[in-house]
């Protein structure tokens, strides 16, 4: 009984220990210039997240976020280009520029990451 009553009490007193779950994943819509005046609509990405293009690299001469769904901070947000390992291009915010990824020839980009 007494064991009961301890273990209850533990229980009580360790349960505001507990860690709070991740804020629900929100997703970001890239566009993609796949060519001259060329470009691709509402890629969606996870945020935070990766793309990866399982079927083969995309070339492409930049990016840019378009849009966000469910994205606590809008402003913190980034995305990054990879070609491989390697960074390609600026990291892509809501409210910037269109990255250009290599002075507008097309880059073999294999994926995305995107987070706060």
């Amino acid at each position: 009984m007494q064991a009961t009553i301890l273990l209850t009490s533990l229980a009580a007193l360790l349960a505001p220990l507990a860690l709070a779950a991740p804020a629900t994943a929100g997703t970001a819509f890239l566009q993609l210039q796949i060519g001259f005046d060329t470009y691709t609509s509402d890629t969606e990405i996870a945020v935070p997240g990766e793309l990866v293009f399982e079927d083969g690299a995309r070339s492409l001469i930049g990016a840019t976020i378009g849009d966000v769904s469910g994205v606590a901070d809008e402003r913190a947000l980034t995305c990054q280009a990879f070609a491989g390992e390697e960074p390609v291009g600026e990291p892509l915010t809501l409210f910037g520029e269109f990255t250009v990824f290599d002075f507008g020839e097309l880059v073999d980009v294999t994926r995305f990451t995107c987070g706060q």
